[in-house]
């Protein structure tokens, strides 16, 4: 019977439907914010860099290492046969804007496809091992979550590691059932890849170990060793920056620990610790019903002590251990996870699909398909949502598009991605020196952006009430982006010094301006979620008059 499941017809036909779905869900929307007339590159804070890493990974030493190598390594051959046909930008870096959203949409297309391939890859997990139906479940379950349909849309890392990891926990599946060297090789061989795309990747080597564990051949070690080498030498092939560029390897790979130890600005200041924080993250990449459900599945598959269940469930445990001890909380961190939860989830339906008493268990996977549905959150409903979002007008266009009538517009905080689209240069990246941006600022007149800065630019602050009290601009913008830490620990009466500083402006604004108009919106409060609708306020002064409320 078992065999006679793994060997039936569809599952070829399947896959490649479960492929394709996911990758066409992905390719709509993927055309959002990019490059155009009104910004000099993306509205992503990260895709510019990644950018200018490609560009610079022809030699496989980038000089950049917070990530590992290969995106930026297979991003750079994409470009080439993009160049072939004429497009993009040339290496001379002359060029349209044009030219460089085609740039920024090819590595998009390269993480649709590995987006896409993540399903495909748990369907074919999934169909050796249950029910077709829960086979095609698993594999639509991260078709549609919407954590990996919205940067599978982006020119970042995280999509392509998390199908490489995907990929070892398959091999590493099959050598809890098959003692051969080759799916253990393989297993390593992946996640050197995972590793060779962002570093914690690596962390899939350890669904190995149920496997090696269980060996009685007397080769266990000899395997181990062997399967570590190749996950070394992998890495090594992806990233030869360590050896070749070891001074920047260490300095970007020290900052990056460095970085998730002590936090993200203001962006997570206040929030619940990770152990807590990452399941609200999953509720919304993925769906809290599909959680509850996968976390099910994969629970009964490791007490009957299924051994490639342990395994991937070894992984799931570790993984969610370390990005739970960082003090750095994005969205993007859980999706690894996601191929995990969706196995347990497809596993457990296909298994309800299959009982004996099938009536008996019909609800089960009624509910099952409520969850894809989108029931708790995630699934098709939110995916939908999110790429309406992708598909339609930025609230920082629309936000700019209103105000272009008026005479002049504050800012709380250097313009850059989260501001509305005043002038094309408001988006540039870090990298651009504060006098750069603070000449484009200045040259604007369609409207006057105005943004206190004090004699000393160093010791700008962000919302300042000298905007309110002194420069007096006749309308006020801000985004979600600039009020989340805030609004947080003012909320908690945190006694920070900025804290105060932002509640005073929120008094002196009350006071002097109106709530005009309200853009954006709508998506749950996850920063790298935001990142495609954030919410966009804009406030206008009460009065002509010069002088200005105390409130």
């Amino acid at each position: 019977m078992e065999s006679k499941r793994r060997l039936q017809p569809p599952s070829v036909s399947l896959g490649l439907l479960t492929f394709l779905v996911a990758l066409a869900l992905r390719l709509v929307g993927s055309g959002w914010g990019l490059p155009s007339e009104l910004r000099i590159t993306s509205l992503h804070p990260d895709e510019p860099i990644n950018w200018m890493v490609t560009r610079a990974a022809t030699d496989f030493t980038p000089n950049f290492y917070n990530y590992g190598t290969l995106f930026f390594t297979l991003n750079n051959a994409a470009l080439a046969v993009l160049h072939a046909l004429g497009l993009g930008v040339p290496v001379t870096g002359e060029g349209t804007i044009a030219g460089l959203a085609q740039e920024f949409a090819t590595g998009r297309f390269l993480n649709c496809l590995f987006g896409a391939g993540t399903a495909w890859v748990v369907f074919a997990f999934l169909f050796k091992r249950v029910h077709w139906s829960g086979a095609l479940a698993g594999g639509a379950a991260v078709a549609f979550a919407p954590g990996l349909v919205v940067h599978s849309r982006f020119m970042t890392v995280d999509v392509m590691a998390t199908f490489f990891i995907a990929v070892s926990l398959y091999w590493s599946a099959e050598a809890s059932e098959d003692r051969s060297w080759r799916p253990i090789l393989l297993a390593a061989l992946f996640a050197g890849l995972a590793a060779g795309a962002k570093y914690n990747g690596v962390l899939a080597l350890i669904a190995l170990a149920p496997a090696l564990l269980a060996d009685r051949s007397g080769e266990s070690v000899k395997r181990g060793v062997a399967a570590l080498g190749v996950t070394c030498l992998t890495f090594l092939a992806c990233v030869p920056g360590v050896i070749l560029e070891r001074d920047a390897f260490m300095r970007d790979f020290n900052y990056e620990m460095w970085h998730t130890s002590t936090g993200h600005g203001l962006v997570f200041a206040g929030t619940s610790p990770g152990f807590i924080f990452h399941w609200s993250n999953l509720f919304v990449a993925f769906g809290f019903l599909l959680t509850v459900m996968g976390l099910i599945g994969l629970g009964r598959l490791v007490i009957k002590k299924s051994g490639w269940a342990i395994a991937i469930g070894l992984f799931f445990l570790l993984y969610f251990l370390l990005i739970a001890k960082a003090e750095v909380k994005f969205m993007r961190y859980v999706l690894p996870l996601i191929p995990v939860l969706a196995i347990g989830f497809g596993w457990l339906v296909g298994r309800m699909q299959e009982h004996p008493d099938r009536r008996k268990w019909s609800w089960g996977v009624a509910l099952g398909i409520c969850a894809l549905a989108g029931l708790g959150r995630g699934g098709m409903a939110d995916s939908v949502i999110a790429t309406t979002m992708m598909l339609g007008q930025d609230p920082r266009d629309q936000a700019a598009s209103a105000l272009r009538s008026s005479e002049s517009v504050g800012v709380v905080a250097d313009p850059w991605f989260y501001t509305p689209s005043f002038y094309p240069e408001t988006v540039a990246p870090r990298p651009y020196s504060f006098a750069q941006r603070e000449a484009w600022r200045l040259a604007a007149s369609d409207p006057q952006v105005m943004r206190f800065v004090p004699d000393n630019p160093d010791a700008r602050l962000d919302w300042d009430p000298r905007l309110i009290t002194e420069l007096k601009p006749a309308a006020i913008a801000f985004s979600s982006f600039e009020q989340e830490g805030y609004d947080r620990l003012a909320l908690q009466k945190s006694d920070r010094e900025d804290v105060k500083r932002y509640g005073e402006f929120a008094k002196l604004l009350l006071a002097n301006y109106d709530l005009e108009s309200t853009f954006g919106g709508g998506l749950p409060d996850v920063h790298d979620l935001m990142y495609i609708h954030p919410r966009v306020q804009i406030w206008k002064r009460k009065s002509t008059s010069s002088s200005i409320t105390s409130p």
